[in-house]
């Protein structure tokens, strides 16, 4: 991958994190302010959500062997830094999920896409650029490059699926907030 496209990529990567960081901190702080919020209200199948977890975990887990490969990769650069994956919130939410008639608030499911599926997708942008310089030249580094894109693939699309699931909760968190709100003030 050339340098113009690692930069592009990790650009993207920024934006995005940022957008969802901006959606975690706004759900938290609504979720704080409306006390009014029926703290059983969910919108969002369980199911749906445990699924979607456990495919962002496996994606995740994947991901972590593949910048470990590029780590121990003679021909990729190497980094001052190890790869280390704290995947504990996502656990926490695939425990919840487990749980029957649990409630996910919606700013759960978003810390996990901010916090912990952006950290491994970092992790894959630098596997990316570790091993791109040697990738037409040397097989590995090409091997790395090519499992690089395949999780950041799966990982992302992981991502995705999830967090539409955690967009329709907001919405209905915020709907609720909004029909409880209207009957109080008649």
């Amino acid at each position: 991958m050339s340098d113009a496209a690692s930069s592009v990529l990790t650009r993207l990567f920024w934006a995005r994190s940022k957008l969802n960081g901006l959606a975690y901190q706004q759900t938290i702080w609504q979720e704080q302010n409306e006390s009014n919020l029926n703290s059983r209200a969910t919108n969002v199948d369980p199911d749906k959500v445990l699924s979607a977890a456990r495919e962002m975990k496996e994606a995740a887990e994947a991901s972590v062997k593949v910048a470990t490969e590029a780590e121990t990769t003679a021909v990729c650069l190497h980094s001052d830094s190890k790869v280390t994956l704290d995947l504990t919130n996502l656990d926490k939410l695939v425990d919840m999920a487990r749980t029957p008639h649990s409630y996910i608030r919606a700013a759960n499911m978003w810390g996990v896409t901010v916090m912990e599926a952006s950290a491994a997708q970092l992790d894959l942008i630098g596997a990316l650029t570790a091993c791109s310089l040697h990738a037409v030249e040397k097989k590995k580094a090409m091997n790395v490059v090519s499992e690089s894109l395949r999780a950041y693939t799966r990982l992302a699309s992981a991502t995705a699926a999830f967090a539409v699931l955690a967009l329709q909760q907001t919405e209905f968190e915020e709907q609720t907030a909004q029909k409880q709100l209207a009957i109080q003030e008649q």
